[in-house]
């Protein structure tokens, strides 16, 4: 996979969202509570639920994906 196919998830501005966006990645930033807009994250949600429509919009249907239709059955 290379990095502009890869979304990373995660909850710290720091680690998750610089360190993907430094390596060419999408990044979601959730559950934060931080609500400036002080980070370069693609998307801020609230929870997993609501990465699933931008999951589709960069990556496709999710019967193209596996890991989308499991990650949108644990959601």
């Amino acid at each position: 996979v290379l990095p502009h196919e890869a979304i990373m998830v995660g909850d710290r501005i720091d680690n998750d969202i610089n360190g993907a966006k430094r390596l060419g990645m999408k990044g979601i930033l959730v559950g934060n509570k931080d609500t400036s807009n002080n980070h370069n994250a693609d998307l801020v949600v609230k929870n997993l639920r609501n990465c699933i429509p931008f999951f589709e919009q960069h990556l496709g249907s999710p019967s193209r994906f596996p890991v989308l239709n499991t990650l949108t059955l644990v959601v």
